[in-house]
């Protein structure tokens, strides 16, 4: 019997602490949208740079625009902490 090769895998994740300011600025930087994103970054530093990454800029960026949801959560405890 043929013995089967096992591939194994490794799965990683990053997880980014931001304060709310850091996440306003991100949010205000992706919001341009990644197309735009990589489309002026290789007008300026050249298509090479990022030409790997693109896939997982996409990514990034579409998971930034879930920031908006923490930063209402932000901004609705702020408005019950301030209610007096």
């Amino acid at each position: 019997m043929k013995a089967k090769l096992l591939h194994p895998t490794l799965n990683a994740s990053v997880h980014l602490i931001l304060t709310e300011e850091e996440a306003i600025a991100l949010k205000a930087i992706a919001g341009y949208g990644a197309a735009n994103f990589v489309r002026v970054f290789c007008s300026i530093l050249g298509k090479s740079h990022l030409k790997t990454y693109e896939q997982g800029i996409a990514e990034l960026f579409k998971n930034i625009n879930t920031i908006d949801t923490q930063l209402e959560k932000i901004n609705k405890a702020r408005q019950i902490f301030n209610a007096d």
